[in-house]
């Protein structure tokens, strides 16, 4: 009786050992379970199930076969049942042609009949109803064996009964319970990534909005002064120059997002950082005057960059406006230019409300913004984004009620060969 129980149960184990790598292999996919993934598994454990076989009486071998023929009809319908059937008929043929092989004729016939007719049924069920339907299939023909073994001339203990129902009711219980769970996994997965779709199309709607709106406001701003009766003709070109080029850019920025999932060849090439910084410092001035903020310009050395001059004026202007919005009540923004052999860096710097640790860390994911219900950190994965594809780099120091410097670090050909950059703050 031992021995025949410990085969059972090295047969169910080698038959969850399957289990594990088709649950490895299955919840890498992305589809739903297909019908050959099952044929596959059961016909594996059928094999490992022929070749642990216990031979309790010259005409009865027993092993745990009906599990793969039970659950493959349930999962996988009719024709794959009556597929594994029949390897079941010809595998057992090997082992003798007698009453025991007519009796697998005749039970796993009207089995795999049955399974395979209810597989439809067994589909729309709850998990818990899944899990009695299995198990009682497969504990079927244990209690159809035990009926035609049922006379004198068969010495069954009664103990070896008990194992032969209770190890495939716990092999039933656990493979049907990890298909399912392989299944719900699957799905969910499949869910996150149409979420995923969804939001993406959202980010990008908010993202248009919110890139689109800094030159709008920026060109409704100088459209305001040019109706200053008191402005000389100077003044009026200048405004209106800078009018048309934020609306100009406004336009760049449409066509970046509506081409964004099909790119163009990206337009670099060389771009004077001070001149930039100059374009964008004569955007942000009414935001600046407006919030009582000192505008300082330190140009050391002046770098030159290559890169695309749009998405680089982009990321800068994202910066510089929210380190100006950072400082409401009064502020200086420093801006710093220099350069090293190899590197171009600027250095922006705020005497706002600053950020903690956790804030900084945290720069440039969606949706976060240290503005609350007023931002929506688009700004700064837009800049994030342009300074990386331009093999940059950014560092942040910040203290709550000192400021925030944002350190850009950029090569001067994209090609240039990485340095460690100097230890010129405390980056947190």
């Amino acid at each position: 009786m031992m021995e025949v129980t410990k085969q059972l149960l090295l047969n169910l184990s080698l038959l969850l050992v399957l289990l594990f790598f088709f649950q490895m292999k299955m919840e890498k996919n992305t589809k739903a379970l297909s019908v050959s993934s099952y044929r596959i598994y059961f016909t594996l454990s059928l094999l490992v199930c022929f070749l642990l076989t216990n031979t309790v009486s010259p005409e009865y071998i027993f092993d745990l076969r009906q599990i793969p023929l039970t659950l493959i009809g349930l999962y996988a319908g009719l024709s794959s049942s009556v597929g594994l059937y029949f390897i079941t008929i010809i595998l057992r043929g090997f082992l003798g042609i007698d009453s025991g092989f007519w009796s697998t004729v005749f039970v796993y016939g009207i089995q795999v009949l049955l399974t395979g007719s209810l597989h439809n049924w067994f589909l729309s069920l709850r998990l818990r109803h899944k899990l009695f339907v299995s198990i009682g299939f497969s504990v079927t023909p244990s209690i159809v064996w035990f009926t035609l073994s049922a006379n004198p001339s068969h010495d069954f203990t009664n103990d070896f009964w008990i194992s032969y129902l209770l190890v495939p009711i716990i092999g039933t219980l656990i493979i049907t319970y990890t298909i399912e769970l392989i299944k719900n996994n699957i799905a969910l997965k499949e869910q996150i990534t149409k979420a995923a779709k969804i939001e993406a199309v959202s980010h990008l709607s908010a993202s248009i909005s919110h890139e689109v709106r800094n030159p709008l406001s920026a060109t409704r701003g100088f459209l305001q002064l040019l109706q200053d009766p008191t402005l000389d003709e100077e003044k009026k070109r200048t405004f209106s120059q800078i009018a048309i080029d934020e609306l100009d850019r406004a336009e760049g920025i449409i066509t970046d997002y509506l081409t964004f999932a099909k790119p163009d060849q990206v337009n670099e090439g060389p771009i004077l950082v001070s001149e930039t910084v100059k374009n964008i410092l004569s955007v942000v001035t009414p935001l600046a005057n407006m919030n009582s903020v000192e505008v300082k310009m330190n140009i050391e050395k002046d770098g030159k960059i290559t890169g695309d001059h749009a998405k680089f004026h982009q990321a800068l202007l994202n910066i510089i406006k929210n380190s100006i919005e950072a400082m409401p009540d009064s502020g200086v923004l420093s801006i710093k230019i220099t350069e090293t052999p190899t590197k171009a860096i600027i250095k922006i710097k705020d005497t706002g409300i600053g950020m903690t640790k956790e804030q900084v860390h945290r720069l440039g994911e969606p949706y976060f913004s240290t503005k609350g219900s007023n931002g929506t950190g688009l700004g700064m994965i837009v800049a994030y984004s342009v300074v990386y594809s331009m093999d940059g780099k950014v560092l942040v120091d910040s203290h709550i009620g000192v400021g925030t410097t944002f350190t850009l670090v950029f090569p001067k050909r994209k090609d240039a060969k990485k340095e460690s950059l100097p230890e010129v703050m405390n980056i947190i």
